[in-house]
């Protein structure tokens, strides 16, 4: 468990994974977020992270984690970035305090990788969804927010955090 004592300012970042050529799943889900976010980068995942006493700590849900499982999770920064070129980092401000960012992370943590969630994407209504499971951006819009919203990609999560200067870019 992570200790959700802070001092002083705290200290958030989000981190947006770029598709590389060749990974036709992260195109895929690239390409889809670009239809309806125009001129936004090619993000296919994303983590929020929090800065620790021992590092920063990040946390999102994914289908393939490291330890063989999919789902909620929490990861160190070493683990994450093995290929640190692909990623864009953020700083950014708080939207709730991070206290309680950092509850949400824990009561949701080993859960599912909402599959369900993502074939949604694909669907008119959107509907299809899995309540106790989450993918990267739903579970991270989630913890930041505090509110859960439907068919959330990473570029509509980047998105709203740039139109809401959440994220100074």
């Amino acid at each position: 468990t992570k200790n959700t004592e802070t001092r002083g300012k705290a200290m958030i970042k989000l981190a947006f994974y770029k598709a590389k050529p060749g990974d036709i799943w992260a195109n895929v889900i690239a390409k889809w977020g670009q239809l309806w976010n125009w001129g936004a980068p090619p993000y296919c995942h994303c983590e929020i992270g929090f800065s620790y006493p021992d590092g920063w700590h990040w946390y999102s849900s994914a289908s393939r984690n490291i330890d063989g499982t999919t789902g909620a999770r929490w990861i160190t920064e070493a683990q994450l970035f093995k290929h640190p070129e692909r990623w864009d980092i953020y700083q950014v401000r708080e939207s709730r305090p991070v206290a309680d960012m950092i509850k949400t992370c824990e009561s949701e943590a080993g859960k599912k990788y909402d599959w369900l969630g993502i074939a949604g994407f694909a669907t008119v209504s959107g509907l299809l969804n899995i309540k106790n499971a989450w993918y990267c951006s739903e579970i991270c819009y989630y913890v930041f927010f505090g509110k859960w919203m439907r068919r959330v990609s990473p570029i509509a999560f980047y998105t709203k955090l740039k139109k809401e200067k959440y994220v100074a870019v």
